[in-house]
């Protein structure tokens, strides 16, 4: 290269031996031109060099070197002006037309400064002019010259300063070289090299450069970031003791050998996976490049370009992890394009539909239509599925064999970068046995619907989706919906969200502890109004333990609320109250009691209040409750529940201080007095209440298990209850008879008086016992001995009417054959009395007549 090119490129760019291949093959042209300038420099230098007195002795060979000097001057492609010492203009030659446009004769004589530089250069140009002339010989300096044109050309000068023969200065030599399109190829280069190296550091993909000795000399920000050494630390250090393991450096060495040998740029490791290290020790998995960059008459120099995989092999490791689950899913998984042909089923679908893999690859997912469900829901399912929307579908589809599958499919479509569909992915659930038992609790949950719809609260049955399955006709009254309606619709549109939220974070509570109580949210109405309610809800498992659906009862809390606020408001009310309340009424704080009224005083036998507020609520209750639990901690967990919940009402046995034990129904509110929440515990002394209801429930089995027909209606005569033997005889079940009349046993063998004379009696509170037809839900006509008694309350006002039947359809034949019997007896003995030993035969049949007609009219009870 050029002496002079070379010092000038490393003057701006550094070392030469860095820049890539194509760089350096447009360096090695320019350098060729400069050699040929610098000879042409040199040449004309020499030409001028010649002293006076060499010119006058050789004057001969002076003509004919200068006619030759000047054929030189006139074709050469350089600049050569001599101006005088003032700086005018002497002479220049024909490139110096060329390339300014100016002809010798319009500027000779003229100033050079002001008519060939930019003003801005003046001064400086002057103080080199002046430093030429005063016989220090200058070279190098470049400075732009203005053309007719006004194009601004940069030329670079060498000057030398003009002698006469006596050696005294008469002007200035300069011989200039155009280095315009030089410069700009310079700056490209510049700003090449700049975006190389930046572009270099940008790359994602670590890269570094080092010689044929395996001493590094780049290092970019990515191998920065991905190895943790800096470029200070890893330049100049070898890159096998970076970050090459020891099973790769013997293969690194060899790389190196075959590099020296290397007579050509290209790759000179095979491509592929390694594993290198990192500064901290730990490895690394990367895609290693080696290339190496030969430029003829230079040292051949290496790069390394690694991409780092570890991002890679978490995906690949994700997917195995994906996969093997997929494969070991207990749910049929299967896989279509975008057509719905199949391309992937995992082992439970072939286990499920009895195929093997190479029957459903390439089929479409119609070979398990079951054509149970209709044409339109499949249109309506790809209209959804191709308009990217995942669908979660219930399907009944036929296996291999023809037997019919109940499955719960999730249908989602797999999109591309590019957010084009490019196939689905389906995840079905085997419920035909979920199904089957659904269908059965259903049908077991007929029996206590009719208690249910009658509730006063809300009652609603949710599947494992939160989707209704049942609600009560209080929930749907007071939602307004219809149960079309209801059935089928997501929990979430009738909780609000807050208590959506609350239920749902439960969820896994309910599932794990089989309830789950939230004590207030609000329920959204048809119309959007807003309820507040209470939630107690629990699980419903089947015989394997497998969660099918929650039950829940809403109380609508509304009113209790209001209620509350209410009471609030009329505390001095409350005062009063508590004080004049034959209910014994204790103040309870979380420490004890402070405050009773006088039937507290009197119920559990202490005098006075000072002396009840030292007693804690387990202690005036025996140790142990009927239940067996320690009555002092069931106390605190009801004390604490009441304080959760806002009231608690539950039994309780309490003792008086005198030993006794009574049954209490035990009341805890949660209130607001001066500024802190406390209990209003209120007790009830039900020791006579619970007698009488042992006694009615002894009675309402006796009604149960009777042999008699029994049934009771309301003052209007619609009926309310029916017993066993009612359902047996008459053929008709409880739920068919609860609200109607007994007009539905009406044989039309009672004429309308009789009926009349029957209603103002019993309205008149009279019982009657009365002997009529009924008819059977199969039409068949029975005899039945009623006995039907006016049920009053304390005010002695009729509540309704209790019918106690007996069916005597048996008796009544029995009684006619009787009576025919001894019709025939007494017609025999008109008629011969020679008949009598036959008649004695008849008396005894008519004995035992007698005798099954005593049997048939004992009444069980």
């Amino acid at each position: 290269m050029n002496e002079l090119l070379k010092r000038q490129i490393e003057k701006y760019f550094g070392d030469s031996k860095k820049f890539p291949k194509e760089f350096k093959l447009f360096l090695s042209a320019i350098s060729e031109a400069y050699d040929g300038f610098d000879n042409d420099r040199k040449l004309i230098e020499r030409s001028l060099d010649i002293s006076s007195k060499e010119l006058m002795g050789l004057n001969n060979s002076l003509i004919k070197e200068r006619d030759f000097s000047k054929s030189i001057v006139d074709t050469a492609p350089t600049i050569i002006l001599i101006l005088d010492m003032e700086g005018r203009i002497v002479d220049f030659n024909p490139y110096m037309e060329e390339l300014t446009g100016y002809s010798l004769a319009e500027v000779k004589g003229k100033d050079w400064f002001t008519n060939f530089l930019p003003k801005c250069d003046y001064n400086q140009i002057r103080k080199i002019f002046r430093k030429a002339i005063g016989n220090i010989h200058t070279k190098g300096n470049i400075n732009p010259i203005v053309t007719k044109s006004g194009r601004k050309i940069l030329v670079e000068w060498y000057d030398k300063a003009l002698k006469d023969k006596n050696g005294k200065i008469i002007g200035l030599l300069s011989i200039g070289r155009d280095i315009t399109e030089l410069k700009k190829t310079e700056e490209a280069l510049r700003e090449s090299e700049v975006l190389s190296r930046s572009l270099m550091d940008a790359n994602p993909m670590s890269i570094q450069g080092y010689g044929i000795d395996g001493i590094v000399r780049y290092w970019n920000k990515a191998s920065e970031k991905i190895y943790g050494y800096s470029a200070k630390e890893a330049i100049g250090k070898n890159l096998s003791e970076l970050i090459l393991p020891p099973s790769i450096k013997p293969m690194f060495k060899q790389g190196l050998k075959l590099a020296k040998k290397a007579d050509r740029s290209g790759e000179f490791l095979p491509a592929g996976e390694v594993q290198l290290r990192k500064k901290d020790g730990s490895s690394i998995d990367v895609y290693s490049t080696h290339v190496i960059v030969k430029i003829e008459g230079q040292e051949p120099e290496m790069f390394c370009i690694d991409f780092d995989l570890s991002e890679r092999k978490k995906i690949e490791e994700e997917l195995l992890k994906f996969k093997l689950g997929i494969e070991r899913s207990d749910q049929a998984v299967f896989i279509t394009d975008q057509k719905g042909l199949i391309t992937y089923v995992n082992s439970t679908f072939m286990k499920l539909y009895g195929y093997k893999a190479n029957q459903v690859l390439g089929k479409s997912r119609h070979i398990l239509n079951s054509h149970k469900q209709t044409t339109r829901f499949y249109r309506e399912f790809w209209r959804d599925l191709l308009k990217g929307k995942p669908m979660n579908v219930e399907l009944t589809t036929r296996t291999k064999d023809g037997r019919y599958v109940n499955v719960m499919e999730s249908v989602n479509p797999i999109i591309d970068d590019e957010k084009k569909i490019i196939g689905f992915l389906s995840i079905q659930t085997d419920i035909t046995e979920e199904k089957k038992v659904q269908e059965k609790i259903i049908e077991a949950e007929e029996r206590y619907r009719d208690i249910v719809e009658n509730s006063p609260d809300m009652i609603h049955s949710v599947d494992k989706n939160g989707r209704v399955i049942f609600a009560n006709k209080k929930e749907r009254e007071l939602l307004g919906y219809s149960e079309s309606e209801l059935l089928g619709i997501s929990i979430k549109k009738i909780y609000a969200p807050e208590l959506w939220r609350e239920v749902e974070k439960g969820f896994k509570k309910l599932i794990q502890k089989g309830s789950l109580f939230v004590p207030s949210g609000k329920m959204i109405k048809k119309n959007g109004e807003r309820i507040e309610v209470e939630v107690d809800s629990i699980a419903v498992y089947n015989k394997k333990g497998d969660f099918m659906y929650t039950r829940s009862i809403i109380r609508d809390i509304t009113e209790r609320k209001r209620a509350e606020e209410a009471r609030l408001k009329a505390e001095q009310k409350y005062k009063i109250i508590f004080r004049a309340s034959t209910d014994a009424i204790m103040m309870l704080d979380r420490k004890k009691f402070f405050d009773c009224n006088a039937s507290a005083l009197k119920m559990f036998r202490v005098k006075t209040v000072e002396e009840f507020c030292k007693f804690h609520p387990s202690e005036l209750s025996p140790p142990k409750q009927p239940d067996g639990s320690d009555s002092k901690k069931a106390a605190d967990k009801e004390i604490e529940k009441a304080y959760k919940t806002g009231s608690n009402l539950f039994s309780w046995v309490h003792r008086r201080r005198n030993g006794e034990d009574f049954f209490a129904e035990v009341l805890l509110t949660r209130m607001e007095l001066e500024g802190r929440l406390v209990l209003q515990v209120t007790v009830r002394d039900i020791t006579e209440r619970r007698k009488s209801e042992i006694e009615l429930k002894k009675l309402h089995l006796g009604f149960e298990r009777s042999s008699q027909i029994m049934f009771m209606t309301d003052a209007k005569g619609k009926i309310n209850y029916v017993n066993p033997a009612f359902e047996a005889t008459y053929l008709i079940r409880k739920k068919e008879a609860i609200g109607k009349t007994p007009r539905i046993l009406k044989s039309d063998k009672q004429s309308l008086p009789f009926y009349k004379n029957f209603w103002r009696r019993i309205l008149d509170k009279e019982p009657l016992s009365i002997i009529l037809v009924n008819k059977t839900r199969d039409g068949r006509l029975i005899d039945i001995r009623a006995s039907v008694s006016p049920i009053l309350d304390d005010s002695g006002q009729v509540i309704g009417f209790l019918a106690i039947q007996t069916n005597i359809t048996e008796q009544r034949k029995i009684e006619m054959e009787i009576k025919r019997k001894v019709e025939q007896m007494e017609f025999m003995g008109r008629m011969n009395i020679k008949r009598h030993k036959k008649m004695l035969m008849m008396e005894k049949e008519i004995e035992r007549l007698k005798k099954r007609l005593g049997e048939s009219s004992k009444i069980s009870f």
